[in-house]
């Protein structure tokens, strides 16, 4: 999505509209970042938009309900086959440290109860685009030949270095950028709901839960 940002052909809005509005991801995006998106585009693409808002308001309903009916796992789950999904198939530790263990794309997620409520947790693992842990905001950045999406590791008066994968970064001269932007889009892929069965949802979800030890 952020390379769509700052687009105002009309062609190019029309389709993202048709796209987002038949997309299962559409409940994974905020309202802000739905305006954001579109808000280079002309007034005639204004009522069509307001038909996705429309859209994206029925389908919060209905993650409300998702969310509630993961929440009710809560308690139900195997901390034990929860660390085998964290460190297996979920692939959480690609991006995500626990007690020293995974990788450092995301956030720490060794004490994650104690700073999160249990809603919080399941939105960020169900919907992770809806709310963004500080200092680890997607950024994009622009120089005259590419665009670089990623998570702003490190800054100096010469230049910027962007985490763009679980293994992967860049460092781009400052004399060399022509746009840094936030973007709402998350680095954490939506979906990881529909990888794993609610047995195996509420094995993570007692796994992470468990964790919180170290204060």
């Amino acid at each position: 999505m952020p390379a769509f940002e700052g687009s105002s052909n009309p062609e190019i809005g029309s389709a993202l509209v048709d796209y987002l509005t038949n997309s299962p991801l559409l409940d994974g995006f905020s309202e802000q970042g739905l305006q954001s998106l579109f808000d280079s585009y002309s007034d005639e693409l204004k009522p069509r938009i307001d038909g996705l808002m429309a859209k994206l308001s029925e389908v919060r309903g209905e993650r409300l309900q998702k969310l509630t009916q993961i929440e009710a796992l809560v308690g139900k789950g195997d901390e034990e086959r929860g660390r085998a999904l964290y460190f297996g198939k979920a692939i959480c530790s690609t991006c995500h440290t626990i007690l020293d263990e995974g990788g450092t794309l995301g956030p720490d997620l060794t004490s994650v109860q104690k700073d999160r409520s249990i809603h919080d947790i399941v939105e960020s693992i169900i919907y992770p685009g809806v709310s963004l842990a500080r200092d680890y905001e997607t950024y994009q950045v622009k120089t005259a030949t590419e665009t670089h999406i990623g998570i702003l590791k490190e800054q100096t008066p010469d230049a910027v270095v962007l985490e763009t994968g679980p293994q992967t970064s860049v460092r781009i001269a400052r004399n060399e950028i022509v746009e840094i932007s936030n973007s709402e889009t998350s680095m954490m892929p939506q979906g990881l709901d529909q990888l794993l069965s609610e047995d195996e949802k509420a094995d993570l979800i007692a796994f992470l839960l468990g964790r919180d030890l170290v204060y």
